[in-house]
């Protein structure tokens, strides 16, 4: 018979899978930026975001934050959810930023948002914004740019477009944005993972 694998146990070893993988992803891409392969070294450096992603889901569900039914390891798999999960991260990062600024401002003290109406009010204000809006178009735009960076196509214009419109700046700048992530989830993941290890 064949031997199963508890939930648990599968969700910690995707995690530690998918950072393996995705720190290997990285290293791809500094050869592929040091070869001047940059719009190949950009869609690693997406896939490496991806994994890191994946990890950080697979977590979120374990910490039953997300129900890890069959939909979620059906979700897991698709790109629109794992750069979802990077899109939600960046929300919050600024959302906490917002609310430590709005807390430290003269005529506010820490008693604010006790009270959820508040919060909820500033979260709609917030959703509304600039910088919210600017994550979402960012993420709505990224499997796009993960297409131009592989693939020869034919834009609308009846022109073709190549990878090689890739810069090193633009694989630099975000190479170092997912660089970021990828280490303050994998530090995070680890000593999760490491206070899960029997004693």
């Amino acid at each position: 018979m064949k031997d199963t694998i508890s939930q648990n146990d599968l969700l910690l070893l995707v995690i530690r899978l998918s950072l393996e993988n995705a720190e290997r992803f990285l290293n791809d891409a500094v050869l592929l930026i040091n070869d001047s392969s940059f719009g190949h070294a950009f869609a690693v450096t997406v896939l490496a975001l991806e994994e890191t992603a994946k990890a950080i889901y697979c977590n979120w569900a374990l910490n039953g934050f997300v129900k890890a039914d069959e939909s979620f390891f059906k979700n897991v798999k698709t790109h629109k959810t794992k750069q979802r999960v990077i899109k939600e991260i960046e929300k919050l990062i600024i959302l906490k930023t917002e609310i430590e600024s709005y807390r430290k401002s003269k005529n506010r003290r820490r008693a604010s948002f006790k009270s959820r109406p508040e919060y909820d009010f500033f979260l709609t204000k917030l959703e509304n914004s600039r910088k919210f809006k600017s994550i979402e178009a960012n993420y709505g735009e990224l499997e796009k740019m993960k297409h131009l960076a592989l693939y020869v196509d034919v834009n609308k214009d009846g022109f073709p477009s190549d990878p090689s419109i890739f810069t090193r700046d633009i694989c630099d700048s975000y190479f170092s944005f997912v660089q970021n992530v990828f280490s303050c989830a994998k530090d995070a993941l680890e000593r999760m993972l490491q206070s899960m290890l029997p004693r």
